[in-house]
């Protein structure tokens, strides 16, 4: 199956702390306000590109392109700087819950990185797998 494509013009945001029982980890209250205003441009986003929803085993790929700081030199192409990667595809995979995939259980298999670029978004490629 070829993969689909999505690209979702969006600042990448981590996933901010939470305890045990999703209560949020004290963040500042517009960290809480811009995480759940990402988690729906990246939904909508991926629904408006046609999105198809997976229900079986996935696997995807997410590079993470992130606005470059005027202070980094443009010879450094990684990004290895907070946010941590994981918490940048916690955020995705979260987010396209009932959108790409019945539940971000299905993917078995991912690869992601993130870098520096002049249009800051989220490539995602994801397909369904034969065998995991």
């Amino acid at each position: 199956m070829k993969p689909i494509e999505l690209f979702i013009d969006v600042v990448p945001m981590g996933k901010p702390r939470m305890t045990q029982r999703d209560k949020w980890l004290n963040p500042p209250r517009d960290c809480v306000a811009r995480y759940w205003a990402m988690k729906d441009v990246i939904g909508l986003s991926a629904n408006s590109q046609g999105a198809k929803l997976m229900t079986s085993a996935t696997v995807a790929h997410f590079v993470f392109i992130m606005p470059r700081p005027k202070s980094v030199s443009k010879k450094v192409e990684n990004h290895i700087v907070k946010p941590d990667l994981d918490n940048l595809v916690k955020a995705v995979k979260d987010s396209l819950n009932g959108v790409c995939w019945v539940d971000d259980a299905l993917i078995c298999e991912f690869y992601a990185s993130k870098e520096y670029g002049t249009k800051p978004g989220i490539l995602i490629q994801y397909s369904e797998v034969e065998k995991c």
